[in-house]
């Protein structure tokens, strides 16, 4: 018998590393909804951004990616420190790595799903919120993406505007903030390609 040939991916794939089960869970489902066949849910053992961040680079040198092949990092940043947080980010760039950064938790991704939120405050006010507005919210819930689809377009829009009006505030106070809606986006743009 000969050798066998191994035939190289030519398929750019895409990899998201998730710091939690809320959010792994609703990529997942996103993922099947939308059909996209070319991304990969990947669950870290670590779940602080920088365990994240170094487990995608481990996956990255040690792995099956492929030169065109791209991979985010999904996490919180409420309870890092700037400087922690400088390091993970050029880490990041320096491994081109996209960081997808949720302050001060993914849940406010959820919460504007319903309602424009821009207080400050950590996780403990946006879940308080999220479960007034979100009858029925429990925390790494399975169904997340399933229950909150039909009000993603809103969720973008609220984004948008807090993210708008909170440039506008005072930059010394932390107000709510996320980028999942541009990777959303940006996935949703991958269905005409899957």
């Amino acid at each position: 018998m000969g050798n066998k040939k191994y035939k190289k991916r030519r398929t750019k794939l895409i990899w998201i590393f998730c710091e939690g089960k809320s959010e792994e869970n609703y990529f997942k489902q996103l993922i099947a909804f939308e059909r996209l066949k070319k991304v990969n849910i990947k669950n870290p053992k670590k779940t602080d951004p920088l365990g994240i961040v170094n487990e995608a680079i481990f996956f990255k040198k040690n792995g099956k990616i492929l030169e065109g092949d791209e991979i985010f990092c999904v996490f919180d940043t409420g309870n890092i420190n700037a400087d922690l947080l400088k390091k993970v980010i050029q880490l990041s760039k320096k491994n081109k790595i996209k960081l997808i950064t949720s302050y001060p938790c993914f849940e406010y991704w959820i919460l504007c799903h319903f309602e424009k939120y821009s207080q400050p405050g950590g996780p403990a006010e946006i879940i308080s919120r999220l479960k007034k507005s979100f009858k029925g919210y429990k925390k790494g819930d399975p169904e997340l993406y399933n229950l909150t689809k039909g009000r993603i377009d809103e969720a973008i829009r609220n984004v948008k505007s807090t993210l708008k009006n909170s440039k506008k505030k005072n930059k010394k106070s932390q107000y709510p903030s996320t980028q999942i809606h541009q990777l959303i986006r940006y996935l949703r743009s991958l269905r005409s390609f899957s």
